[in-house]
């Protein structure tokens, strides 16, 4: 399937809503023929939770290099994100277990997968109740990089027009009452939430604390973005350890892929920069280290 390699920088923002939607028609279409011949996978133990342009799918493309580890069955399809828990959740625990090989768990081999949950406050209690064993990997970065590398993926999906300034001025008006009508209504799913939450997706000290509520620490493993960019074979064992996978080098890559976009100017910067300082104050009291993003 080469579906995915066809989504490049390249495409106009149209097609790529329509590849988009391509795979999901594929992807609907295989599982419904693994459910129907009784094959609904072993359930998977682990999932990076994000956040969302952090770093999850290079991770979760390099930790499925460990021998130890199996992707899910779809991953050309999904890049390993496939939002059960707060998105897809309707379609059933039969075809979220579809997603998984069927021979994971067998002689020290598991699978998992990388879905943005970590910004969705159903997604923990869920999780806890269907997968409670399952262990949790987040990776946190700097969220004014990650709100402007959101913006651009936005942008590139063809669901921003506004100017990036605009779009950060703007998002509290597209948000209003959103996050009380997910917490009112488990079954509702936000557009604007989803695709327009530059900003609010960086107030990691509010999103941590619902995960925290239904895992401890051997389950929960938190990891700065910028410590995994710098040194990933590092990171990368870590969380073997962390997923008790055995010793591992993880051999040099060189294949994730990266789009260039404009620096924000140093005074929007500084602004965005005391916005955060509370918050990111608290996430470092909350996680006993300092990631020194205060700028």
């Amino acid at each position: 399937m080469q579906i995915r390699e066809i989504a490049v920088r390249t495409l106009p923002p149209g097609v790529k809503r329509g590849i988009l939607r391509q795979r999901e028609t594929v992807l609907d279409a295989a599982l419904s023929a693994r459910m129907a011949a009784g094959k609904t996978g072993t359930a998977p133990a682990f999932i990076v939770i994000g956040g969302q342009k952090c770093g999850t799918t290079y991770l979760y493309d390099r930790l499925i290099e460990h021998p130890q580890v199996k992707a899910c069955l779809f991953e050309s399809l999904n890049d390993g994100e496939i939002h059960y828990f707060h998105r897809r959740y309707g379609k059933g625990l039969d075809w979220y277990r579809a997603n998984f090989p069927d021979d994971a768990r067998e002689a020290g081999i598991i699978s998992g997968e990388a879905s943005g949950y970590i910004y969705y406050p159903h997604a923990p209690a869920r999780i806890a109740r269907e997968l409670p064993g399952v262990k949790l990997i987040a990776l946190l970065r700097n969220p004014i990089d990650r709100a402007l590398s959101h913006y651009h993926h936005e942008v590139r999906l063809g669901f921003e027009s506004l100017p990036v300034s605009e779009a950060f001025e703007r998002e509290p008006e597209r948000l209003a009452g959103e996050t009380k009508k997910v917490l009112a209504d488990p079954g509702y799913f936000s557009f604007a939430r989803n695709h327009f939450s530059y900003l609010s997706r960086g107030y990691y000290a509010d999103q941590l604390p619902w995960w925290t509520e239904h895992f401890g620490d051997d389950q929960l493993l938190v990891l700065q973005s910028e410590a995994f960019f710098r040194d990933p074979a590092g990171s990368l064992r870590r969380v073997a350890a962390f997923l008790e996978l055995d010793d591992w080098q993880p051999e040099p890559y060189h294949g994730h892929k990266s789009y260039k976009y404009p620096k924000l100017k140093p005074e929007r910067r500084e602004l965005l920069a005391e916005r955060f300082r509370d918050a990111n104050q608290r996430l470092y009291r909350m996680l006993g280290t300092d990631y020194d993003w205060d700028a």
